[in-house]
C-alpha cells in the first residue's frame, strides 16, 4: 500500500493478493504473478499498469483494479467472477480476455475504453456493469439470462443479440443512440427507459 516508487512486481509463488495491497503504488507498471488464484478488493487500486496476464486468476473482487488509468490489456483465461466496480475507471482498457467469466459484477467496467466484448459463459450482468464505455460496439454473451439496469448506458452498440436473456432492468441500453436491432425472444420483463432515446432503432425481436 502506497509505495509509490514501486515499479515491477515478480511473485513467481504467491496465489492469493490481499486487499488493498498495491493500493496506490502509483509506479506499478508491471506485475508477474503466473499462480495467483484471487485478487483481493482495491489490490492495484491506482496503480500505472498498462498489461495484465494472470492465467489462474478465478475470482477478482471489487474495485480490483479500479482508476487504473493506464491499464490497456487485460488477459484472465480462468476468470469466472469479476466484483463490483473491478475495473471502473480504467479509462484506457481495449481488450479482455476472459472466456470462462460467468458472472459481471455492478459497474465492472464502468467508463472503459472496450470496443467488443467476447464472454460466452456470462449468465449475469450487473448494474451499469458497462455503463458509459461509449466505444463499445458490439458484445457477445450468447448466455446471458439477467442484465441489471443501466448496464449498457450510453454505449455505441448496433446490434444486440441475447437468446437466453429474460430480463432487461430500468434503463439498460438508454442513449444508445447508435443501436439499430434487438433480438431477445425469451425476455419476459423490460424495465423502465430501456429503450430509451435509441433513436436508430428499426427491429426489435421478443
Amino acid at each position: 500500500y502506497g509505495c509509490t516508487a514501486l515499479e515491477s512486481v515478480t511473485m513467481p509463488k504467491v496465489t492469493e493478493i490481499g486487499v488493498f495491497a498495491f493500493q496506490v503504488c502509483t509506479k506499478l507498471t508491471t506485475v508477474t504473478m503466473p499462480k495467483v488464484t484471487e485478487i483481493g478488493i482495491g489490490a492495484f487500486l491506482n496503480t500505472a499498469l498498462v498489461s495484465v496476464t494472470m492465467p489462474n486468476v478465478t475470482t477478482i473482487s471489487p474495485g480490483a483494479f479500479y482508476d487504473c488509468t493506464a491499464l490497456e490489456s487485460v488477459t484472465m483465461p480462468l476468470v469466472e467472477t469479476i466484483g463490483q466496480q473491478a475495473f471502473e475507471g480504467c479509462t484506457k482498457l481495449t481488450t479482455v480476455t476472459m472466456p470462462k467469466v460467468t458472472e459481471i459484477g455492478e459497474g465492472a467496467f464502468l467508463n472503459t475504453a472496450l470496443v467488443s466484448v467476447s464472454m460466452p459463459k456470462v449468465t449475469d450482468i450487473g448494474v451499469g456493469a458497462f455503463k458509459y464505455c461509449t466505444a463499445l460496439t458490439n458484445v457477445t454473451m450468447p448466455n446471458v439470462e439477467t442484465i441489471g439496469a443501466f448496464a449498457f448506458l450510453s454505449t455505441a452498440l448496433v446490434s444486440v443479440s441475447m437468446p437466453k436473456v429474460t430480463e432487461i432492468g430500468n434503463s439498460t441500453f438508454y442513449g444508445c443512440t447508435a443501436l439499430e436491432s434487438v433480438t431477445m425472444p425469451k425476455v419476459t420483463e423490460i424495465g423502465n427507459n430501456a429503450f430509451y432515446e435509441c433513436n436508430a432503432l428499426e427491429s426489435v425481436t421478443m
